[in-house]
């Protein structure tokens, strides 16, 4: 007997994930998969062992020696701390970071000893949030050469097939956005009107409908020499990959400090999503931990900090083109990049080094490097490369805004608006005969990722 194994059940909005990716398996493989899950087994003496001799090597009290933690070949310590820091406690005081640091040791150390038992029976795998704890069973069955199916920004859902193009097993290196050296990329009119409408509302960006975004007015900050854009603090932390810090939080502080040490003059913007109410507990926290980083730089006559929902668009009409933007991987770069700003960001982001879009920084010592360099010396984004990134991420029929993308497919065929699914996530109502009809076209729009 063969068969599929799910990180989740296949239910509500993961239905229409789960059961597609079967179906698409069983295809390819030419045959019929049973579904396998994860039993509910919480205890194992052999992890909990684990646990104690971690906690007796202290490395459980600093981030970086969680993020060095590997068993068997196996990152752990990046996806444990990954998930640590998603975790809202992990932010409000010390002994609910250490707590959770041994929490999900435990659980992400127990993930990995269940998927080895089941593992000889798997044909295919579903893995939700697979940057998170749930990257070890990634990292594991990819190794095994097992057909992975995921959703995760910037795709919608798609498949890795480790059997057919097998060379680096880096988690990271499946999820960024790559350049396909021989395909040019020439946009139509359309295709511009349609990112310049997103420039000018982002609100048509899905996870952007409910923020609510104020106005400038008047103000110029015209010698001003760099943007900072933050991020969430609790969001996809770790997600593409490794640049020498452990968190946001971390990188958002180092540069701060160091344009602060070179008399440099920053604007620092904070990100929408801390607004936005439909995110919950997730923003009270984001905006409690920029609240701190306000207070830590009050008396700092070079900076100012727009603690508001600003559109990015507005700002950068308000500045110099000769100001630099930094994000460590955030889309803003690409609309700055766009209207031709020079932008730096790590190399841990969503698309691979081979765009030559931002100036990259691999380490802390690259990043402080990046940082030190006047205006004419930081390299131009390049066009065709910035192009060929957006075909991915906004015009192809594959992308969040295309006609493949699994939440656009289930709207056309349920008639709910896009929103609506997003805001009732698995409440969603929908016929038996429709739900068919849903996941027969779900099967046949899955991308399949060429690494």
């Amino acid at each position: 007997m063969s068969y599929f194994f799910s990180t989740v059940e296949p239910n509500g909005l993961y239905e229409f994930l789960v059961k597609p990716s079967k179906k698409f398996s069983e295809k390819k493989l030419e045959k019929k998969l049973s579904f396998i899950f994860l039993d509910n087994s919480f205890f194992s003496l052999k992890v909990f062992i684990r646990v104690i001799f971690f906690v007796f090597t202290g490395d459980f009290l600093k981030k970086n020696r969680i993020l060095k933690y590997n068993y068997k070949n196996i990152r752990l310590g990046r996806y444990i701390l990954a998930r640590v820091l998603r975790q809202p406690s992990s932010h409000k005081n010390k002994f609910f970071f250490y707590y959770n640091v041994l929490k999900f040791f435990y659980i992400t150390s127990l993930l990995l000893e269940k998927v080895q038992v089941i593992t000889p029976k798997i044909s295919a795998a579903y893995i939700d949030h697979l940057g998170y704890s749930n990257g070890v069973l990634f990292e594991y069955l990819i190794k095994k050469k097992k057909l992975i199916f995921t959703n995760t920004y910037p795709r919608g859902l798609f498949l890795i097939n480790q059997r057919k193009y097998a060379k680096k097993n880096l988690l990271e290196e499946r999820l960024k956005l790559n350049k396909v050296s021989k395909m040019k990329i020439k946009p139509n009119k359309k295709n511009l009107k349609f990112f310049q409408s997103i420039l000018k509302n982002p609100k048509k960006i899905p996870y952007m409908k409910y923020t609510k975004f104020q106005n400038l007015g008047n103000s110029h900050f015209f010698d001003y020499e760099y943007i900072i854009y933050a991020h969430s603090f609790l969001d996809a932390q770790l997600w593409y990959g490794l640049d020498g810090f452990t968190s946001l939080y971390e990188w958002l502080v180092f540069t701060i400090d160091e344009l602060i040490f070179n008399k440099k003059k920053i604007i620092l913007k904070a990100h929408p999503n801390f607004y936005n109410t439909a995110i919950g507990e997730m923003s009270e926290i984001d905006k409690m931990l920029f609240k701190k980083i306000k207070k830590r730089y009050a008396d700092q006559e070079n900076i100012i900090i727009i603690d508001q929902a600003i559109k990015n668009n507005e700002l950068l009409s308000k500045v110099s083109r000769k100001t630099i933007l930094i994000s460590h991987h955030g889309t803003a770069l690409l609309e700055g990049a766009f209207l031709g700003f020079k932008c730096i960001s790590s190399k841990a982001t969503f698309w691979k080094t081979n765009f030559v879009i931002t100036n990259m920084w691999k380490d802390k010592n690259s990043y402080r490097r990046l940082l030190k360099k006047s205006w004419k010396h930081l390299k131009n984004p390049n066009k065709k490369d910035l192009y060929h990134l957006f075909n991915q991420l906004f015009w192809s029929d594959y992308s969040i805004y295309g006609k493949l993308f699994y939440l656009n497919i289930i709207s056309k065929f349920s008639n709910i608006s896009r929103e609506k699914i997003f805001k009732m996530q698995h409440k969603t109502l929908i016929s038996n005969k429709v739900k068919k009809k849903i996941i027969n076209k779900i099967s046949n729009s899955i991308e399949e990722v060429i690494i």
